[in-house]
């Protein structure tokens, strides 16, 4: 048979059918070309547009001032904290090498509405002297009876740590403070100490329940006397007082003084010895008020004018040295709980 011509080829209906077929698939895949082309400039100009940025109105969005702390154990205003400036402000677990004096805390308290001490402040509610509560000289009861005590406090107490005069010196189960080193008395409720004997740090009344401490001697209150007054301090310490209580009733809790400060101590004008006498006459009428027992170490820890000596402080003319911690336990050994 011969060859068919390229007419009767073109005219037959298979070669039209295919040929038909390959057009549509270039057309098909010209289309799919052209929207991957499109979705491509489109992506690409989604990618490079520039968003109209938000405004956020300071007032509405958030608070443009730091909270004002209420001193150093305040957080004294604006951002640093006398009392605070107790060892490192640094988280950690042990203490840190000793420095010549503690760095200030730059922890800020929440917005408060309480009301400042004044210069002068009110008349103590109680004479610290006289009352009944305060625990009179006793024979010495030597170390065992400090071997039953747990120490709660600011960063004061921190120092008992740092210098190592407890049992099991710088990790000493003794102590509880949190690992900042400091304790505020307005924080005291939701602030958490480290307890060293299980390197946890608890809720102060979740401490209390866990651990069952025979005797609890709490030293707060020095970070509070610039800023709070009569009311706002006794009401957040009698809270803890009954905190500590509901956790461990069998727990023996003394309530210690606020230790003076040196003529040297450089913020004087928030934390001084007028306001710090003050705040210790309210720790009497609370312990008063809750049945408890008073430890005026003040009293052994003050010179002839009622400052800290010079050789009792660790040089920032707030916090003790070893020399003061001796001076503070040999108090307690011969100021004892009854039997």
């Amino acid at each position: 048979m011969p060859p068919k011509t390229e007419c009767e080829t073109l005219k037959n209906p298979r070669y039209k059918a295919k040929r038909r077929s390959s057009v549509a698939w270039i057309v098909v895949l010209f289309i799919a070309f052209l929207l991957f082309i499109f979705f491509l400039i489109l992506y690409g100009a989604l990618r490079s547009g520039k968003q109209t940025p938000v405004s956020v109105d300071p007032a509405a969005g958030e608070e443009t001032s730091a909270p004002r702390g209420s001193g150093r154990e305040t957080v004294l205003p604006p951002e640093t904290d006398p009392e605070t400036s107790g060892p490192e402000n640094t988280v950690q677990t042990t203490a840190p090498a000793p420095p010549a004096t503690y760095p200030p805390e730059t922890t800020q308290r929440p917005e408060t509405t309480q009301k400042p001490v004044t210069t002068q402040p009110p008349p103590p509610s109680s004479d610290p002297g006289t009352s009944p509560v305060i625990l009179r000289e006793t024979p010495d009861a030597g170390e065992e009876y400090i071997s039953r005590i747990t120490f709660l406090g600011d960063s004061t107490t921190y120092g008992m740590l740092f210098y190592q005069v407890l049992p099991g010196g710088k990790e000493s189960p003794q102590v509880w403070v949190p690992k900042s080193g400091t304790l505020a008395l307005f924080r005291a409720s939701y602030d958490k100490v480290l307890c060293r004997d299980d390197n946890v740090e608890y809720l102060i009344p979740d401490a209390v329940a866990a651990k069952k401490p025979d005797i609890l001697v709490i030293t707060l209150g020095v970070n509070g006397v610039s800023s709070m007054d009569e009311t706002s301090f006794k009401s957040a310490y009698g809270k803890l007082i009954e905190s500590i209580r509901a956790a461990c009733p069998e727990t023996k809790i003394v309530l210690q003084s606020i230790f003076p400060v040196s003529t040297t101590y450089e913020r004087l004008d928030a934390i001084n010895n007028t306001n710090i006498t003050a705040a210790n006459g309210w720790i009497v009428a609370l312990a008063e008020r809750y049945s408890l027992r008073y430890l005026d170490t003040r009293s052994v820890l003050s010179d002839g004018s009622g400052n800290l000596p010079l050789t009792l402080q660790n040089g920032d003319g707030m916090h003790l040295n070893a020399q003061g911690f001796e001076k503070i336990l040999g108090y307690i050994r011969t100021h004892a709980l009854p039997s």
